[in-house]
């Protein structure tokens, strides 16, 4: 959600290795083809996080950008509050 707009997704799971990598691609409204990426490793004290998409058209790139920023503050909201 970017600010009160849902951004639906429909993707397709193309790769899953439980508690290592999840791997999804979607298409844009315009039809482009995304690919997203989340890594996560074993870090001292703590589990790191990587996210990758692509590849985005230069008019959406700050908008993707913002939204997945918007969506790590929720998330580290979340795991603090637990």
């Amino acid at each position: 959600m970017i600010g009160d707009r849902r951004m639906p997704l429909s993707g397709t799971i193309t790769e899953l290795r439980p508690r290592r990598r999840l791997v999804v691609t979607d298409a844009t409204p315009d039809g482009m083809l995304v690919t997203m990426t989340i890594e996560l490793t074993e870090e001292e004290g703590g589990t790191g996080l990587e996210l990758r998409q692509g590849p985005c058209p230069v008019s959406g790139c700050a908008g993707a950008e913002g939204a997945w920023e918007q969506a790590m503050d929720k998330l580290v909201a979340l795991l603090a509050a637990a």
